[in-house]
């Protein structure tokens, strides 16, 4: 088993695999606000903040927990984005300019 709190069983040297854990984390973060930002207020298209948090943030911690791999857990949690962010989106809509329903 792996923790990213901890760092047991990751590489935790300068370069190893326990930064990039951290980091595909911070890439999903900022890859969600960009989805927001750009589907959900630029191009009208709905998209579900909070849904896109819980469908890739709990996904990849479950996937590096077991596995370890950072590649695995990061395509998980991209098609976390794409389902809770734009398909649970398309029916429940949390993002500023979208559509309200008049």
């Amino acid at each position: 088993m792996y923790n990213m709190f901890t760092g047991s069983g990751f590489d935790l040297s300068a370069g190893g695999s326990f930064g990039f854990a951290w980091g595909g984390l911070v890439i999903l973060f900022f890859v969600i606000m960009i989805g927001k930002k750009w589907l959900g207020e630029s191009f009208d298209l709905g998209f579900n903040t909070i849904m896109a948090f819980a469908v890739s943030f709990i996904p990849y911690l479950i996937i590096i927990s077991i596995t370890g791999s950072v590649r695995w857990s990061f395509l998980i949690g991209l098609v976390g984005v794409i389902v809770g962010g734009i398909v649970i989106g398309m029916f429940w809509d949390t993002s500023e300019g979208g559509y309200d329903g008049y």
